[in-house]
This record gives structure tokens, C-alpha cells and sequence, in this order.
């Protein structure tokens, strides 16, 4: 159990990241509970799509033709045509402007408020997505994908759910039945944002999704009460036998 009385050294912001149906929403969720059980003041946020001034210059892409809106299926899709470099660094500056502002009123004043932040999705969700956007898979090695990451709070412990992208199409699709689900992905999609996080996540902490729900959630709690003193977050792999 987490305790309450050691606020100064304890991670924060917890962030989840990963492709979706990875199971990171349900530990958000999970660690979230086990935080307010515990007497500890926190909140939930979710970090994917800080868009605020962004909307300005979708507005104007919209306008001029470099953004399109289609449907497929129930899924509504928005094609960015950022062909020449001028354009896709634009959109990649509004979109940092947007992240650090929303980090600055969701996550960073939380903290200093102390709070404990827990995040579903986190500036590596945000940069994957920039990346599927303006169509540059080597952005994160750039100087924009290198600002981002070092955005990411040192103190911060970031829990990257792995999990193969046909398992996470089955899971939403499992998800989905009865109900209509506009943002259903799709097995290219999920299978080139899962290599994406690759890229991304190599300093996180790294569970296999596959493991159990309980097995998962027991070890990103033993994670947390271990780690309350505050040593700087290292590469690990969490690895458990399938079932």
C-alpha cells in the first residue's frame, strides 16, 4: 500500500502508454482507486489530444484543402496533407506549444498542488500520433521528437503495455460488441504504432499485456511502493508467463 506522508519522494506524474486496447486505460484506472483508498490526493488525466491553438491551424488546413475528413465504417478519419516541410514543422510546433500548456494546467500544477497525476496516455502517445500524422517515422530521433521526450518529467514513472496488435484488435472488437465504436482501429494501423512506441518508450518501464490483469496490477503497485524514494526511473522489463 502506498503511503500517504511521503509526498516529496514519491513518482509522479504514473503515466500508461501504448497502442490501443492495451489494457493501459484499466491500470489508469486501477492505480487511480488504489490511490484515493489510500489517502492520497490525485487525479486522472487524459493526455492524447492537447489541442487547443492547434485547432487554428486544422481550421486553416481545412479551409486551404490540406486536411480531409472521411468515414470508414463508423470511423471518422482526418487526412493531413502536410507534403512540404514548412507544414509539417508548423503542425509539429502548434501541437508542442499545446502539450506543454496542457501539461503546464493538467499535470504540473496538480503536482505542485500535491497531487498525485495518475495519466492515461502521455507525450509519448502525443508523439506517436505527430508521427502517423505528417507521415515522418524517424521524428522522434529529430530535434521536435527530442524536445518532446524531454518534456517527460525525470521523476516520472512511465509504463509502457506492450501487447501484440491482433490481440489488441481482438480485445476491441470484444469491446465494441453490442455498441457502435467510432474510433475502432485497425490491424495496419495498430501494427505500425506498436513499432512507433518501440522507437519511443525505450526509457520506460515495459509489462507484457498479455499477463493477467492481477499479475499486471500487483506489479505496477509493488513498482510504486518500491520506489517511493524517488530514484531516477531506469529501463526495465516486466515480463510474466501468459494465461
Amino acid at each position: 500500500m502506498l503511503k500517504p506522508d511521503r509526498k516529496s519522494s514519491r513518482r509522479n506524474p504514473i503515466c500508461f502508454i501504448g497502442i490501443d486496447g492495451s489494457g493501459k486505460s484499466t491500470l489508469a484506472r486501477y492505480v487511480f482507486g488504489q490511490l484515493k483508498k489510500s489517502n492520497i490526493q490525485c487525479s486522472r488525466v487524459h493526455i492524447r489530444y492537447p489541442n487547443t491553438f492547434s485547432f487554428l491551424f486544422l481550421g486553416f488546413c481545412r479551409i486551404v484543402g490540406f486536411t480531409k475528413i472521411r468515414k470508414d465504417g463508423n470511423q471518422i478519419i482526418h487526412e493531413h496533407n502536410f507534403t512540404s516541410k514548412p507544414l509539417k514543422i508548423t503542425w509539429c510546433l502548434f501541437r508542442i506549444f499545446d502539450l506543454c500548456l496542457h501539461l503546464a494546467l493538467r499535470v504540473h500544477l496538480r503536482i505542485l498542488l500535491g497531487r498525485v497525476v495518475v495519466c492515461d496516455r502521455f507525450i509519448h502517445d502525443v508523439l506517436v500520433d505527430m508521427m502517423i500524422e505528417v507521415r515522418d517515422y524517424a521524428l522522434s530521433d529529430s530535434i521536435i521528437g527530442r524536445i518532446m521526450l524531454a518534456l517527460v518529467p525525470s521523476d516520472a514513472a512511465i509504463f509502457f503495455v506492450e501487447l501484440d496488435p491482433h490481440d489488441a484488435l481482438q480485445r476491441a472488437i470484444q469491446r465494441s460488441i453490442g455498441w457502435k465504436r467510432s474510433d475502432m482501429p485497425n490491424l495496419e494501423g495498430l501494427v505500425s504504432r506498436s513499432r512507433l512506441y518501440e522507437q519511443v518508450s525505450k526509457k520506460s518501464l515495459k509489462l507484457d499485456g498479455r499477463s493477467s490483469l492481477k499479475s499486471l496490477q500487483e506489479e505496477v503497485m509493488c513498482f510504486l511502493s518500491a520506489n517511493e524514494n524517488g530514484s531516477k526511473m531506469e529501463s526495465v522489463r516486466v515480463t510474466h508467463s501468459s494465461k
